[in-house]
């Protein structure tokens, strides 16, 4: 609805918190996405996966939107990397579906399973694991593993637990501003800041160096700055290609080790190597 406002009276959007593909399909000329897309959540893990010797993987996925493209970007990305997906099926209600649906991937005997769902649903899998005392090797969720009290709610359960996420607030991560953004944020709110918060301010340092440059709010001048920037903000690089999808940002991968949550992807900006 957003974009769709922008366009109807010209005004430029950095979309700051979208990363679905449908918005990019749709032709809009003044709306520029922040996030990696929903396709690229799990190239992180699937890398490592490959790399570390593992054939196999079920996608287990929510059917909406965003997690439906999260679903198709981890088939993709799989086959890229040599790997099989054993298993993957799509599902309307987590508290009636998940239940069979985890029965019939854990038969295929994949070494990882991977979750696209809101976070209720995260934690259901979680606790459906520890039921049927469960494991795979690897296990990856969207959403809910990167919240910062994921641990303290799901237990044990989240120790080894991967996750995307777009950025975290970590002050060795080497982007121009990111250290400044965090003690700045923290000492103004109290509270650390989310990828969701560093993606709003990211947006909004875009804009305002097109404003600067032009000298001027002309959206359609603010409009050609943008579709042309490249860029590097506190959250990571900034570029799109024609639609204004995002190209140029990648996801982090993150995994829960002793209840502390760590970097493990890409390399140059790992806290902690990976553990499977």
């Amino acid at each position: 609805m957003a974009s769709e406002v922008s366009e109807k009276h010209g005004y430029v959007m950095v979309a700051s918190a979208a990363s679905g593909e449908k918005i990019w399909a749709r032709g809009y000329k003044n709306v520029f996405g922040m996030y990696a897309t929903a396709d690229r959540y799990f190239i992180g893990l699937l890398d490592l996966m490959a790399r570390n010797g593992l054939k196999s993987v079920a996608v287990l996925y929510e059917n909406s939107s965003f997690n439906i493209d999260v679903a198709a970007g981890i088939e993709s990305w799989a086959k890229r990397f040599g790997l099989k997906v054993a298993f993957s099926k799509g599902y309307k209600k987590g508290k009636t579906d998940l239940p069979d649906l985890l029965s019939e991937a854990r038969a295929v005997n994949p070494d990882g399973i991977m979750l696209s769902a809101y976070p209720a649903d995260g934690y259901l899998l979680l606790n459906l694991m520890e039921q049927a005392k469960y494991r795979p090797k690897v296990v990856g969720i969207t959403i809910v593993s990167s919240n910062p009290n994921f641990h303290k709610t799901a237990g044990n359960m989240a120790e080894g637990v991967f996750g995307p996420s777009q950025w975290e607030p970590d002050e060795r991560i080497p982007f121009p501003g990111t250290k400044k953004f965090i003690l700045d944020y923290k000492a103004f709110s109290d509270i650390i800041p989310s990828y969701h918060a560093g993606s709003a301010y990211a947006s909004c340092e875009i804009i305002e160096k097109a404003i600067i440059h032009n000298k001027s709010f002309d959206q359609k001048k603010i409009r050609d700055f943008i579709s042309s920037y490249d860029t590097v903000t506190v959250i990571g690089r900034f570029k799109v290609d024609p639609t204004g999808k995002q190209i140029g940002h990648n996801p982090i991968l993150i995994q829960w080790q002793n209840g502390e949550k760590q970097i493990v992807y890409p390399t140059t900006m790992q806290t902690a190597p990976p553990k499977f």
